[in-house]
């Protein structure tokens, strides 16, 4: 009867190890997109405002911040427009309409104006 109970044991233990892998491994698969998504302008930044190549330190803390970005648009952004009672596909698509609409129209001002100079002090624009 030991031998059972511990048999039992150790599979109730190997059950509960495949399952914690397998949500582990599905959160990463549910993440990895985003990660991917929020990695590029990370990483694009700390290569442009350094001269230098940035430090693996920097390069891991931007992956693991990419990650944590990744959960949060996940959590907040994906997850609830995916929701078909929260919003229709109609709404999805009016939504993306609009704000394609709006950054084609910052766009437009931009260049129909030759950039946005305001951004700059007049010594900058001088030169």
């Amino acid at each position: 009867m030991a031998q059972h109970s511990s048999f039992s044991a150790l599979r109730n233990k190997q059950q509960l190890e495949n399952y914690l892998v397998i949500n582990c491994l599905l959160g990463i698969g549910l993440i990895s997109y985003s990660t991917y998504l929020w990695h590029q302008p990370l990483f694009a930044f700390a290569r442009h405002k350094s001269l230098d190549e940035p430090s693996k330190l920097l390069l891991s803390a931007l992956a693991i911040a990419a990650v944590v970005l990744a959960y949060f648009s996940w959590k907040y952004v994906e997850t609830p427009f995916r929701n078909k009672q929260r919003f229709s596909r109609k709404q999805i698509f009016s939504y993306g309409c609009v704000g394609s609409g709006l950054f084609v129209a910052f766009g437009l001002v931009g260049h129909f104006n030759e950039g946005y100079t305001y951004r700059f002090s007049s010594v900058v624009i001088v030169l």
